[in-house]
């Protein structure tokens, strides 16, 4: 039987810096596992996705606002994509799985079984992220993913709560492998020891995000302007948040940004790790966005957590946070008291954090997980 597998998703699956690393970290242990990979790139030409923002997409925002119809969202787009799909599936007919890391499409073209994989329905994003209705034109995508859901052989989400929403409203099985992943990509891991001393010496504040997070980092700005007058050496790093978007002031010391960090690349790889590994407490003061694949990275690195309890990482990892502080509200005198909690505990009391939170993860691999993802795949063959 033929092993190969063509692998589709948004951006080079070759390289650790599409989507969180997860399309990388899959493929290279599906190839560990002695599957064939054919990978699929469905990224649009910039040309095109340019022109759409600058024009239609502008329009939508100004008369739709928070709407979330971006070019990949249009038949034109839907149509390029699938059309690279249809190539591979035609000039391949022994292909074993068709994967996708999206939840928009599905293979047409051939009987080989579908598998898509992803994190959020369309419909999740607009009814319980931003609280609303779809706009007319949403409406289409949201049925464009219940095509894609009820024509594929295997739906997998990566969260617990988005495994039981996408069911109840696609009428559609969905599997969540009971437990996250790992982006885990260290070119240089430290001892666990020199993990724990750097942290317990380290005054480091760490803040991992995009656009997305710009109110909470602005927050978490406040709060270190406050926290300084009594720990003037806390430093805050912040990932992949411009700078001159964080309305600092001339007086703001110890705030440093860094532009996003390829891990691909060696020397930003360490960078990145450094950051984690010196890192006292990751703070994350979003109201909606729980960077839960840098999170749970950083607990891997025993790194205590402040965030909000959101759903899905409360049903992971339980509502009581006994690895950090769960925010009760992101208003900026909670995010100080809460820090200020952790920078006053004893040796004792921080090492039982950090320990608590890698004891979490540390079994949440991309080897364990991929061969949770074959057994699927090998019933929906065998059955067929």
């Amino acid at each position: 039987m033929s092993k190969k597998i063509l692998f589709v998703c948004y951006g080079d699956s070759n390289s650790p810096k599409a989507w969180s690393n997860v399309p990388f970290l899959f493929s290279e242990n599906l190839k560990m596992q002695g599957y064939e990979i054919l990978r699929v790139d469905l990224s649009p030409t910039k040309k095109y996705e340019t022109l759409w923002n600058k024009y239609p997409g502008r329009i939508l925002s100004r008369f739709f606002p928070s709407q979330q119809y971006e070019f990949i969202k249009t038949p034109i787009s839907r149509m390029l994509a699938y059309k690279k799909i249809k190539k591979v599936v035609k000039n391949n007919p022994d292909l074993y799985f068709v994967i996708i890391l999206s939840f928009d499409f599905y293979n047409k073209f051939s009987n080989t079984p579908s598998l898509l994989f992803h994190d959020w329905s369309y419909d999740m994003v607009i009814l319980d992220r931003l609280k609303r209705k779809p706009y007319f034109f949403e409406k289409w995508f949201i049925k464009y993913q219940h095509e894609a859901f009820n024509n594929s052989e295997l739906v997998i989400s990566l969260f617990k709560d988005a495994q039981k929403i996408i069911s109840e409203r696609h009428g559609k099985k969905v599997h969540h492998l009971g437990s996250n992943v790992v982006n885990d990509i260290n070119f240089n891991k430290p001892t666990i020891q020199e993990i724990l001393d750097k942290k317990k010496k380290s005054e480091e504040l760490l803040l991992i995000g995009s656009m997305k997070y710009l109110l909470g980092a602005r927050k978490l700005v406040e709060a270190v302007r406050i926290l300084q007058k009594d720990f003037p050496n806390l430093t805050l790093n912040i990932i992949n948040i411009p700078k001159d978007r964080l309305l600092l002031q001339n007086t703001d010391q110890n705030i440093i940004c860094y532009e996003y960090l390829d891990k691909g690349d060696p020397e930003q790889n360490t960078q990145y790790y450094n950051l984690i590994t010196k890192a006292k407490i990751l703070v994350n003061p979003s109201e909606i966005w729980a960077a839960y694949s840098s999170t749970i990275e950083c607990m891997f690195y025993y790194t205590p957590i402040i965030i909000k309890p959101y759903e899905a990482f409360a049903l992971d990892y339980g509502e009581n946070n006994d690895f950090g502080i769960y925010l009760q509200n992101t208003e900026v005198s909670d995010i100080v008291d809460s820090i200020r909690t952790i920078l006053m505990m004893n040796e004792e009391e921080y090492t039982k954090l950090c320990v608590r939170a890698h004891e979490l993860v540390k079994d949440q691999t991309w080897e364990s997980y991929t061969k949770k993802v074959i057994e699927l795949m090998n019933n929906v063959v065998n059955k067929n």
